[in-house]
């Protein structure tokens, strides 16, 4: 574990390459525009490479001025040409970077919902030669995606009525971006997994990295520290959600997020309500489509990549299937799980046989977790803090 971390340590000064990839219209760009503000603040280099505009750019070099409402039907032969030449001024702007504090950022897509079918938009090859550090698939709820793309109706109406079947298929659009963040996603793991850039059993091997999943409504700091401070501790943090809908329950909201906050200053935190879509409607609808995907994205998407653990509160002892859920999916991955229960209610024994104890208030958890963090991670807390505030 000790080596771990000096290793972690080492490896956050060395420059990075990130491979970014999102459907359309889930806000990366907004999200990365954020994040290297934030980074360039703390005095880091960014590059950023969105290879949708310069796409775009390198076509119009070319005398091609291709509208995007109707990008996709490019000839492919050219459109692999375009790309091509934009990889390699992509990777002849990586190596002028600075070799410390900087970091290239390249972001894609996977694949497209065209024609009522997915294309694949990945070129495996030059992937392989950017060799990234890490994977990152940007996500953000359905609705968000939504309402950025019908303000794009000239390419994909024919998701929201214009034309069958969403005419005749109310939920069509909003189903088929469901499926499309899941195939995206798909395509972000098989490539972190080295499966479309290797072509033999070692250098797959080698090619295997890391893929994080941001939500876009997620702060930049996250983003920042996967980067800059890979030695920061990573958890999940859950709590009873879908039952703190009404305004009686603000002060436990309020609970919720002074705790998230104080985390947020020690550790790398992913918290489920940046992607949240369960309204009343939703919870009163039993949407099924929705339903499906908001437990695959919490339990097979976002807690996996927690790899120290979850803290699990409860401002209230409410009934929660889904805190349930996520402390069994972390405890079978062997990963810590905190829990935090009010101490005037007995706490089930299904919660506390899948955490490590359990904690009758945040001032007791505090205390314990600090401890556990100990005095060595601690201080380089308070020297990144100093970084942050110069």
């Amino acid at each position: 574990m000790e080596a771990d971390f000096e290793r972690r340590i080492m490896f956050a000064e060395t420059r990075k390459t990130i491979v970014t990839m999102a459907i359309s219209g889930s806000g990366e760009e907004e999200y990365l525009a954020r994040f290297k503000k934030y980074a360039e603040k703390r005095g880091k280099t960014i590059g950023d490479y969105h290879l949708g505009k310069s796409i775009f750019d390198q076509a119009e070099r070319n005398d091609m001025n291709w509208s995007r409402d109707r990008i996709l039907h490019a000839n492919h032969g050219t459109m692999k040409a375009t790309k091509s030449a934009v990889f390699e001024h992509i990777q002849n702007e990586i190596v002028s970077l600075p070799r410390k504090d900087s970091a290239a950022v390249v972001n894609l897509h996977g694949c497209f919902y065209n024609k009522y079918l997915y294309e694949l938009d990945v070129d495996g090859y030059y992937i392989n030669q950017l060799n990234p550090d890490f994977y990152v698939y940007f996500m953000d709820d359905v609705d968000s995606v939504t309402r950025r793309l019908k303000q794009r109706m000239g390419q994909w109406g024919f998701l929201f009525g214009k034309g069958k079947p969403a005419s005749s298929y109310p939920n069509y659009g909003r189903d088929r971006i469901l499926e499309w963040q899941s195939a995206e996603y798909m395509i972000a793991k098989l490539l972190a997994k080295g499966d479309f850039v290797a072509s033999t059993a070692s250098t797959r091997i080698e090619l295997r990295k890391r893929l994080f999943v941001i939500p876009t409504k997620a702060n930049e700091s996250i983003l920042y520290r996967l980067i800059f401070e890979p030695w920061r501790r990573i958890y999940y943090l859950g709590m009873p959600l879908t039952l703190f809908h009404d305004a009686k329950y603000k002060k436990d909201r309020k609970r919720i997020d002074d705790l998230k906050a104080w985390l947020e200053v020690l550790v790398n935190l992913f918290d489920p309500r940046y992607v949240e879509p369960l309204s009343k409607k939703h919870l009163a609808e039993i949407d099924r489509p929705m339903y499906s995907h908001v437990v695959f994205r919490d339990l097979r998407m976002l807690i996996p990549q927690c790899d120290d653990g979850m803290i699990a509160f409860f401002p209230q002892a409410v009934m929660s299937s889904g805190v349930q859920d996520e402390l069994r999916e972390q405890f079978e991955l062997t990963r810590k799980n905190w829990l935090i229960y009010p101490s005037e209610r007995p706490a089930s024994p299904f919660l506390t046989e899948r955490s490590i104890e359990i904690y009758r208030g945040e001032a007791q958890f505090k205390r314990k977790f600090l401890a556990d963090l100990g005095p060595k991670y601690l201080e380089l807390v308070k020297k990144a803090e100093r970084g942050y505030n110069k």
